[in-house]
C-alpha cells in the first residue's frame, strides 16, 4: 500500500460503529510503538463517559444540596450556651433537617465544601453586656462564632458565615449566649454545597 497524507485521504463524513481512526498513544515510550487503531464506537464510547462525569459535576453545581431553616417564634438566650431549635424549613434539597429526627440539628447527608451562614436577632441589650452566636460541629466544636458587646436597649443582629468541609453524615448545631436573659427575635441558619 502507497503511504498517502491524511490530507490527501478521502473524508467519511458518517463514520460507522466498526470504522477505525488512527490515534497516536501517547503512553509509549517509543515513536515505533505510538500509532494505533481505534474503533469509532469506542471513542465515542469513552467521550460519552467523560461527557456523563462533567455532566454530573455541572448538575452538582446547578442544583446543589441546600437547606435554610428559621425560628419565628420570640425565645430566650441566657448565660448558658444553648442550641437553638430550628422551627420551619425554607427549603431543603437533601434531606438535611428533620423537626422529627432532632430540631437542632442540620446533617450533611452529601460531603462537600459548604458555605454555612447563621443570623440571630436580639431584641435589646444591656450595656456592658454580650452576645454570642457559635456554629458548632457535631454540636460540641466551635468552627465559627461571634460575640459582640451589647449596647443598651438596642437592636442586636449578628451574622457567622463560613466555609468548611463535611463528610457524609456529619452535622452542625448553632448555639446562643448572653451576659443575661435576653429575647431573640429571628435566626436562621442555611447551608450551601459548593464543590467536593
Amino acid at each position: 500500500m502507497a503511504t498517502k497524507k491524511i490530507t490527501d485521504l478521502t473524508e467519511l463524513t458518517v463514520p460507522a460503529d466498526g470504522d477505525l481512526l488512527l490515534i497516536t498513544d501517547i503512553s509509549e515510550a517509543l515513536d515505533i510503538n505510538k500509532s494505533k487503531k481505534i474503533q469509532h464506537t469506542n471513542l465515542l464510547s469513552a467521550v460519552n463517559t467523560a461527557i456523563g462525569v462533567l455532566q454530573g459535576e455541572v448538575n452538582a453545581l446547578q442544583a446543589p444540596p441546600k437547606v435554610r431553616v428559621n425560628v419565628t417564634t420570640d425565645f430566650s438566650s441566657t448565660t448558658s450556651l444553648a442550641n437553638i431549635a430550628w422551627e420551619n424549613e425554607d427549603y431543603d434539597t437533601d434531606t438535611m433537617w428533620d423537626s422529627a429526627v432532632n430540631a437542632n440539628r442540620i446533617y450533611f447527608t452529601t460531603a462537600g465544601l459548604y458555605l454555612i451562614t447563621l443570623s440571630v436577632v436580639w431584641s435589646s441589650g444591656t450595656a456592658g453586656s454580650y452576645r454570642h452566636a457559635g456554629i458548632y460541629h457535631t454540636g460540641s466544636t466551635a468552627i465559627g462564632g461571634l460575640t459582640i458587646p451589647a449596647a443598651s436597649g438596642a437592636i442586636m443582629p449578628a451574622t457567622v458565615s463560613l466555609l468548611y468541609q463535611f463528610t457524609a453524615g456529619q452535622y452542625i448545631t448553632a448555639k446562643v449566649q448572653s451576659g443575661e436573659n435576653e429575647n431573640i427575635t429571628d435566626a436562621a441558619i442555611a447551608a450551601v454545597r459548593l464543590s467536593d
